[in-house]
Formats: structure tokens, C-alpha cells, sequence
């Protein structure tokens, strides 16, 4: 059972980057479509989805919660100390996290980052996927296929 506080979140930034944590499936071109801009030559993103095996343990599915208020929050921050550190600017910049069931090979989060210059797409969307997983009050819980599902392991989201 889901706790209360792990709900649908969306945040904007002035710049017009949006950070959203959803119980919905991720539409990956939606997502990239939504980051492209004229002055854009690069677009970089990063997919990850939900492996089938962990330790030798055959994974059934991933289970997301977060503590959503404060988690919407710390992914908008991530995505403007993105800005600040980048070495040129960037365009437009998403960040969207699934919560609830994620099934085997359905994406659980999507960065996408378009920027001028690839360089700047690259580094701006490794460094974002690696602040989430540092930072964001998101949980994940994996579970393995002949166990029961009240032994299923809560994980670092990492």
C-alpha cells in the first residue's frame, strides 16, 4: 500500500524546465519533444528501466514511493544547480520519475536535456541522473519472483 504522501507532483522553473514525479507510464517522446528548442543543436537523454535480475535474484517488478512535497522539490533544485554548473548554457531541461509498480523493462525515470552543443547535453544529464539518485526522497522497493511479497527489499535508490 502506497503511503499518502507518495503522490502525482509537477514544479516548473522560470526557465521552463518541469520536474514530475507520476504514477503514470513515461512517455519518452513526449518527454524529449518537450525539451527541444530552435536554439538546440543536441538533445541528451538518459532511460532507465526496470532490470529482470539483481544478485542473481530474478527481479518481478520495482515499486517507487516518495515523500513527493519535498521530493518535487529537491528535483526542480537539482535542475537548476544543473544550470549554474553548466559550462554553457542549456535550453530546456525535464525530469520526470515514475512511482508506484514499475514492471521489467518499463522506464522509471527519463532526463532529458537539450543544450546548443552536445557536450554540455551530456554532462548535464549524467550529472542530473546522479544527483536524483544522491538526493531525491524517492524509495524503491524490488521484488523477486518465488518470495513472498512482504519480504520483497526496499533498495537505495541509487
Amino acid at each position: 500500500m502506497a503511503s499518502p504522501f507518495s503522490i502525482d507532483a509537477r514544479l516548473c522553473s522560470g526557465d521552463g524546465d518541469v520536474a514530475v514525479l507520476t504514477y503514470s507510464n513515461l512517455d519518452i517522446m513526449s518527454i524529449i519533444s518537450a525539451v527541444s528548442a530552435d536554439e538546440a543543436g543536441a538533445i541528451a537523454t538518459f532511460i532507465g528501466q526496470t532490470r529482470n535480475n539483481f544478485q542473481g535474484k530474478t527481479v518481478t517488478h520495482l515499486e517507487y514511493e516518495s515523500y513527493s512535497a519535498l521530493a518535487i522539490k529537491t528535483m526542480l533544485n537539482i535542475l537548476q544547480e544543473a544550470r549554474t554548473i553548466a559550462a554553457a548554457p542549456l535550453s530546456k531541461i525535464a525530469l520526470y520519475h515514475r512511482l508506484g509498480a514499475c514492471g521489467i523493462g518499463e522506464a522509471s525515470i527519463v532526463v532529458a536535456v537539450s543544450s546548443p552543443h552536445r557536450r554540455e547535453a551530456f554532462e548535464a544529464c549524467s550529472w542530473i541522473v546522479d544527483e536524483v539518485k544522491r538526493k531525491a526522497q524517492i524509495f524503491k522497493r524490488e521484488y523477486y519472483e518465488g518470495e513472498p511479497e512482504s519480504q520483497a527489499s526496499w533498495k537505495q535508490n541509487a
